[in-house]
């Protein structure tokens, strides 16, 4: 990799990383490794819980719902398209926002990593959940990851 890619990749990573801080100011989030641990301890415990991170179109499509705004073609092609939910009505796209949100107030650890209504919906449905980082939900990233209190425990 020559220095100019290097530069843009680590500028870039520095700009997502700024900006989801200053969408979530005031917010606690714990650091990447924190929410890894975080997420083994909720499965070391035994107990049901919920761990997500809204998926960019589906975060789309809510915000939208939430603000009273008129779906557009795009919204309904990327929502089937991407998310799986048909048929391509308006309505249809209504109920699975009305779903989605009601199922949203279970979560109990959020990965975060700023899409579009993401704040919004967090703050909304939400608001008793533990915030961390996307990258914490992804155990390639740790040393120590979390997948590892999978060992031995049936499906």
């Amino acid at each position: 990799m020559d220095n100019d890619s290097w530069i843009k990749k680590n500028l870039a990573t520095q700009y997502r990383k700024l900006k989801l801080k200053f969408n979530y100011m005031g917010e606690d989030i714990s650091s990447e490794f924190f929410g890894n641990q975080r997420i083994g301890e909720a499965i070391r415990l035994g107990k049901p819980f919920m761990c997500v991170r809204l998926g960019a179109v589906e975060s789309r499509c809510v915000d939208k719902w939430m603000k009273k705004r008129q779906f557009s073609a795009d919204n309904l092609d990327q929502i089937y398209y991407a998310a799986g939910v048909f048929p391509q009505k308006i309505n249809v796209i209504e109920e699975f926002c009305d779903i989605y949100t009601q199922s949203l107030q279970s979560v109990d650890i959020l990965g975060v990593w700023g899409v579009v209504g993401e704040r919004r919906i967090f703050k909304k449905y939400c608001q008793n959940t533990t915030l961390i980082p996307l990258r914490s939900i992804e155990p390639y990233y740790h040393s120590e990851p979390w997948s590892r209190e999978l060992k031995g425990k049936m499906c």
